[in-house]
């Protein structure tokens, strides 16, 4: 029995309280990072708080997706936010930069889990008829990623930058209790023993997986800055890279009905140009947005609400794309124009970015991220729709959840690599350039307030040195944008044309948010519907 009157009104303002948290936490920090790297002095960790985020979001939401099935989904929401909390409060209270850093890390292993935990949530609570009015959750997700970035500006100028973590204590508390009081844990279904249920997570191989990656991230942001590409520790974080990565790859093999990345759907068509697109796509969008409020307030001078104001047409742009991109997919029935349009976009906006200098006035800046966001939000959703419309009914939940991975992961990848491009033209900028300053105080002074304690006569050579280096890891994103193209050039032409008003549209508004709604939808149609929904496709 569905819940119904203050329990259902209760349940669905936690599910919107979710898209807040989940929504708000990265995109928050970015406008709050110039001042951390002030307090804590570690411009030099500029990367890590986002990198580290990314890395066990990407991870977890593969564990947590394994644990949704056999576990209690009311508990484990709860567990989800728990953590969540806990990385909060850590991050809240940091009195270092390496303990904001696990703080994020933290913080990101419990967010994998939520918002799917949320839309399972809705299934137990929601006839399937009345679960189109629910795509309202889409809207709130991209809403509160464009006015995140305002929010923290305004916290960290008018209280402190603590205050973008405290916020998210309150509400993950709230929803909580919530669910504790108003959601029965539905029944699970008879799996086997405890053992049985251990071994379909596959726990072994995502410790692999993460173990890998993270030696990777080690080396990319680590390489000519802290130690030179060809000594030794480069040598073992590269080989500790490769051999964790194909000890992973044999326990795939060896686990093919519970492998975290199946062996079945990686030789897919489909799924590797959708890999590919959202790989690429996740780390420049990352990557701008970690590095172009530094721009905003240490080139221009911008405060911190300021510079979320600033980068307001970039979040915009992604979340009208995102909109357009919906509504005419169901129109044209194909996912390749809109990825292809998407990267040449995106990597013309990022390019143009790319050419900022000191004195590059709004009409620009502000034309050069809209076609950005515009760009990435035209095809950020597709690469699900496409998997989800092409891969088997039992494909589905795996493949898009690497999807997901995918856009997560890279952007872990390229926000280290990016501080390492920033930082290393930063040190030898301001050894040619401002010879006489040290830079080692520019680096513990921070990215923001330089006209406070810098002398004038660095104050112009420092702001140059900061644009050139900035110039670095845009240039990346432009790149790897442009490399989308061979994604979407990949990704197969299947027709997927349904009426704009037939019970199978309402599908698409929703799995274009989060593949886990899908498998869930999946699980409450009636034999019959499911067959209607493969045929049509």
């Amino acid at each position: 029995e569905y819940p119904h009157g203050v329990k259902l009104t209760a349940l669905t303002f936690a599910c919107y309280l979710c898209t807040y948290l989940t929504a708000s936490d990265v995109n928050m920090i970015s406008t709050a990072v110039p001042k951390i790297t002030t307090a804590f002095k570690s411009l030099d960790d500029i990367g890590w708080y986002t990198s580290a985020y990314l890395l066990t979001l990407g991870i977890s939401q593969l564990l947590w997706d394994a644990l949704y099935p056999i576990c209690s989904l009311k508990w484990t929401f709860i567990s989800c936010l728990a953590v969540f909390t806990a990385g909060s409060a850590i991050c809240s209270s940091a009195t270092s930069s390496i303990m904001l850093i696990v703080g994020r890390g933290v913080t990101g292993f419990g967010s994998g889990g939520i918002l799917s935990g949320a839309l399972r949530i809705i299934e137990y609570s929601v006839p399937l008829k009345r679960r189109l009015t629910y795509t309202g959750l889409t809207v709130a997700y991209g809403m509160t990623c464009v006015v995140a970035p305002i929010i923290a500006g305004a916290l960290t100028d008018s209280v402190s930058w603590r205050w973008c973590f405290y916020l998210q204590i309150p509400v993950a508390v709230v929803v909580i209790l919530i669910v504790v009081l108003n959601f029965p844990s539905p029944q699970l279904d008879d799996i086997g023993g405890s053992l049985a249920r251990v071994k379909k997570i596959d726990l072994e191989g995502k410790i692999l997986l993460i173990s890998s990656v993270t030696c990777l991230i080690l080396a990319l942001n680590w390489g000519g800055s802290k130690h030179p590409w060809g000594g030794v520790t480069m040598v073992w974080l590269f080989d500790g890279f490769v051999t964790l990565f194909m000890i992973f790859y044999c326990v795939q093999v060896f686990r093919p009905e519970d492998a975290t990345i199946p062996l079945s759907l990686i030789g897919k068509r489909c799924l590797i140009a959708a890999f590919l697109f959202s790989f690429a796509m996740g780390s420049a969008v990352h990557v701008i947005h970690s590095y172009l409020p530094i721009w905003f307030q240490a080139v221009k001078g911008a405060s911190a609400l300021e510079s979320g104001l600033m980068i307001l047409p970039l979040d915009l742009g992604i979340f009208v794309g995102s909109l357009i991109g919906g509504v005419a997919v169901i129109s044209i029935g194909y996912c390749p124009p809109f990825m292809i349009i998407s990267s040449v976009l995106s990597a013309v906006g990022f390019g143009m970015v790319s050419t900022f200098h000191p004195d590059t006035n709004y009409p620009a800046w502000i034309g050069y991220e809209a076609m950005a966001g515009i760009g990435l939000g035209l095809g950020v959703q597709m690469p699900l729709i496409a998997v989800q419309l092409a891969l088997a009914v039992n494909e589905v939940p795996k493949g898009t959840s690497i999807v997901l991975f995918a856009y997560n992961i890279g952007g872990a990848l390229f926000v280290s690599a990016g501080q390492n491009l920033f930082i290393n033209k930063l040190v030898s900028g301001l050894k040619n350039t401002v010879p006489e300053l040290d830079p080692q105080t520019v680096l513990a002074n921070g990215a923001t307030s330089l006209d406070k304690w810098m002398s004038t006569q660095f104050l112009q050579g420092v702001k140059r040195v900061y644009n050139d280096a900035l110039i670095r890891p845009y240039r990346a994103a432009a790149i790897i944008a442009a490399i989308a193209i061979f994604g979407s050039l990949v990704m197969e032409w299947k027709y997927t044309k349904i009426k704009k008003n037939s019970e199978l549209a309402q599908y698409i508004p929703l799995l274009s948010l989060r593949p886990e709604l899908n498998f869930n939808l999946d699980n409450k149609l009636q034999v019959k519907d499911k067959n209607k929904f493969v045929s049509k496709v």
